[in-house]
């Protein structure tokens, strides 16, 4: 129960930061349940220290939040933020998941885009309703497209809480192939109005001709080649709910050709060029002496390129940043320049080191990365 508690406590401060970022009132109401969190963690050590007549007293007295490094040394608590909520109505229109947001007056008014329903297997999105202010905002919502549900179109939103709006796409709606509105393939639109000249406009694209990544987990290969000397296995809920392939026998160098087993993952770029692949593995140290864990990449039919995932500069040991991250983390980040043609592409991944796992691939055009998220973007949906 303590550990879920703390776990609790710093995901609502994640949220806190993230809210009062935008100014949303609702960081507020998530710096109260932080709060919370922390008296209950004392009650918590109160209640262990009474336990068998105080056998244990003492032992809730050590530092157990935040650490920092391994030991307690530079612990904090988390750090809350609070601010004055602005004087004048302000409704803060986000799109969950993807950070943007808009309060809809004329000079600072930005288009936003609902991407849920590119995967063709969602047929429900969100849009989030805050304000920056202490009032009560009224809101109406219009939608342009019979094939959209919007819930509730109309209400307030309380400061200091939030409202979801529920949108709902009916896919049998949808105009048919090849009639005048397909042939448009304008994007719907849904417009969020707030008082006299205050609105957020909302895309609702269903289509994307070029998505701005290509995010794929491990064990979504196209295909499982085993070695002669090994093969690839699937470890489930190995990273934070996600899965990943570990080369196996673990302790054996695959230095033949040959030997090491391989996963190949299919990609559609929409045009020919360089672009950048993130592989996310997990933070091993090196099984020898010398700072290399080599794996191999190959794109179509073209020679592998051994990859070094150890970076420089990286030691084991106290004030080691490298090494420190890697382990608070539990994931390491290898970045390979691709030269990609036009369409379906094939990536090969390779083990040749030993304890090589492999737990994400995130594809993108060189120099356009994908927002910073922990543990990468989400996977896009499969083909």
């Amino acid at each position: 129960m303590a550990n879920l508690n703390v776990q609790k406590m710093w995901l609502l401060t994640t949220q806190n930061h993230a809210y009062a970022k935008i100014g949303s009132t609702y960081a507020m109401a998530l710096a109260e349940k932080i709060n919370a969190c922390l008296e209950f963690d004392q009650e918590l050590v109160d209640e262990l220290h009474k336990i068998h007549g105080g056998m244990w007293y003492g032992m809730g007295l050590s530092e157990h939040i935040g650490f920092k490094n391994w030991c307690e040394e530079e612990c904090q608590y988390p750090v809350v933020h609070t601010f004055l909520p602005g004087n004048k109505d302000r409704l803060i229109v986000t799109i969950p998941g993807t950070g943007a947001h808009s309060e809809g007056y004329p000079w600072t008014r930005r288009e936003l885009s609902l991407p849920a329903f590119l995967d063709p297997r969602v047929s429900e999105g969100a849009i989030e309703l805050t304000t920056g202010c202490d009032k009560k905002i009224s809101f109406r919502i219009e939608c342009d497209a019979k094939y959209l549900q919007v819930t509730p179109s109309s209400g307030t939103v309380d400061p200091r809480t939030r409202k979801l709006i529920k949108i709902k796409l009916d896919r049998t709606k949808l105009p048919k192939k090849g009639s005048a509105a397909a042939k448009k393939n304008e994007p719907a639109k849904i417009t969020v109005r707030f008082g006299a000249d205050a609105f957020a406009e909302v895309k609702v694209p269903l289509t994307e001709e070029s998505p701005e990544y290509i995010a794929i987990l491990a064990e979504n290969f196209a295909e499982n080649i085993p070695g002669k000397a090994g093969a690839f296995e699937v470890i489930p809920d190995y990273n934070r709910g996600m899965s990943a392939m570990k080369a196996y026998p673990q302790d054996v160098e695959f230095k033949n050709r040959g030997d090491a087993p391989k996963l190949s993952y299919l990609v559609d770029v929409p045009k020919a060029g360089k672009y950048t692949l993130r592989l996310m593995t997990n933070p091993s140290n090196p099984p020898t002496r010398e700072p290399k864990i080599l794996f191999g990449v190959s794109v179509n039919d073209g020679k592998e390129k051994k990859v070094n995932m150890i970076p420089d500069g990286f030691a084991v040991g106290d004030n080691q940043l490298i090494w420190k991250q890697g382990v608070l983390d539990n994931i390491r980040i290898t970045e390979v320049g691709l030269d990609l043609k036009e369409g379906k592409n094939t990536i090969g991944i390779s083990a040749i080191s030993p304890n090589f796992v492999l737990v994400k691939l995130v594809l993108f055009e060189q120099g356009k990365a994908p927002m910073d998220s922990y543990n990468g973007p989400a996977e896009n949906y499969l083909v």
